[in-house]
């Protein structure tokens, strides 16, 4: 190559390599033309970035605003089921099952003890409401000896006891022994006192019924429904020393309306001049087995019932008097007519009729006693 050449291409100006460049048919877009021409779009990597962080800013805060939303709802939620959640009622059962001779034992006691146990338990359903709390004391009952008072336990449980039902105030005491009378006519429990010989035993180691009541309705608040169930009275049992189990009722009556308790009801399994009747076929005595289905909610269907998914004290007075009057008479050809003994003073802001009182919900349909296939 010459000089001329090599100066010349020395000399060549940007235009000519531009005029070179595309003369190899490179794409070239002048420089004045890329910041004219708007519809090219930027490459700028500012741009994009900026984008990029906006879109990831909106999502953050969305995400944010669902998190606090879904959490606020479940908190709302949490207080709800706070505030209406069910209270159970309280069961302070006391069963007598170790009496030696010439006492016999009481039929179906361990059967009808876990009948009211499994009033503890809420059912198949995810929401459906436990019907009872049971605090037994049965093992202290059965450990009392000559010359133990029997209140200070029942006494303690109660004071225990938080108070429970649609309306969150009423307990249950639920006691099966051997009912007596004493020679005045007034009416005794007689506790399976351990180590005793039945034949020394005294008066003064009976449990009377009057200071028994008595000390219950003293043990919770007055404002405060208490329902006593005295399952006592098998006469089958008690023969042997001449104790009378069929004027067991009247003896409590009479001690009830003398007594003039307010808020205090106590439910007999039977009526003056009758008895207690068992099956084995029920698994547990007729009483306690209705007064259980009673508790889980058949006592406020109709006819017993308003079907408004509360039994009442009332309705399951009246369902335990038909169901187990009319399993008596259909099994046994005999009447037991479960009664219901309370007082009820007007003149006392805080008193209420049985039909007030609340004892547990509705749990749904349940299935009914096929009488004739026991006959």
């Amino acid at each position: 190559m010459g000089p001329d050449k090599k100066s010349s291409s020395k000399r060549q100006s940007w235009r000519t390599k531009s005029q070179a460049k595309m003369s190899d048919g490179a794409d070239y877009i002048p420089e004045q033309s890329l910041l004219n021409n708007d519809s090219i779009p930027s490459k700028s990597w500012r741009s994009s970035d900026f984008q990029r962080t906006i879109l990831e800013r909106v999502l953050l805060w969305t995400s944010r605003l669902f998190i606090t939303s879904a959490t606020i709802g479940v908190l709302v939620f949490l207080v709800q089921l706070l505030l209406t959640l069910h209270r159970p009622i309280p069961i302070v059962t006391a069963f007598a099952t170790n009496y030696q001779a010439p006492f016999g034992p009481l039929p179906l006691v361990e059967e009808d003890k876990k009948l009211l146990l499994d009033l503890t338990s809420p059912g198949n359903e995810f929401f459906a409401p436990m019907v009872a709390t049971v605090s037994d004391i049965s093992p202290a009952f059965g450990e009392l000896t000559a010359g133990t008072d029997f209140m200070p336990y029942i006494t303690r449980t109660l004071k225990e006891a938080r108070p429970g039902g649609p309306d969150r105030n009423t307990v249950l005491v639920y006691i099966t022994a051997i009912a007596a009378i004493d020679k005045t006519g007034k009416p005794f429990l007689v506790p399976p006192l351990k180590g005793a010989q039945p034949l020394a035993i005294s008066d003064a180691d009976f449990i009377s019924v009057e200071r028994l009541l008595a000390g219950i309705r003293a043990a919770v608040q007055p404002n405060i429904n208490v329902v006593t169930v005295l399952d006592c009275g098998k006469d089958e049992q008690s023969w042997p020393l001449g104790l009378a189990g069929t004027g067991f009722p009247a003896a409590v009556e009479t001690i009830v309306d003398q007594g003039n308790h307010d808020r205090l009801w106590v439910m007999l399994p039977y009526s003056a001049g009758q008895r207690i009747l068992t099956s084995e076929y029920l698994g547990g005595s007729s009483f306690t087995t209705h007064f259980a289905r009673g508790l889980q909610g058949v006592a406020d269907a109709k006819p017993y019932g308003n079907s408004d998914g509360q039994v009442s004290l009332l309705e399951l007075s009246q369902y335990l008097q038909n169901k187990v009057d009319h399993f008596a008479t259909t099994v046994f050809g005999s009447r037991q007519t479960p009664k219901l003994l309370g007082t009820f003073s007007p003149s006392l802001k805080t008193s209420i009729k049985s039909d007030g009182v609340m004892l547990s919900w509705s749990k749904g349909p349940s299935s009914t006693l096929n009488i004739k296939s026991l006959s």
